[in-house]
């Protein structure tokens, strides 16, 4: 299974930042929600995601307001989705 996750983001038309993430199934061409477990990152834009190792790491971004210099992870593995 091939696929892109995608956390955040910001809505031009009405200033809204967001901390979701989203699956994109490459052979399906379907998108998915991601319910996680933990509190995730706040809402931000401009940040850097890398996969590594059955996780994704969410650093730095930005809400707005604030720029953040912050690292968070969620698991991957076994579809338990989790930010620690």
């Amino acid at each position: 299974m091939d696929g892109l996750y995608f956390f955040g983001g910001y809505q031009r038309k009405r200033g809204q930042y967001f901390n979701d993430l989203f699956y994109f199934d490459l052979d399906k061409k379907q998108w998915s929600t991601i319910a996680t477990i933990g509190e995730p990152p706040s809402a931000r834009t401009d940040h850097t995601a890398v996969l590594y190792e059955g996780s994704m790491y969410v650093f730095a971004g930005y809400d707005g307001h604030t720029r953040f210099n912050d690292l968070w992870r969620c698991s991957l593995k076994q579809h338990k989705y989790k930010w620690r």
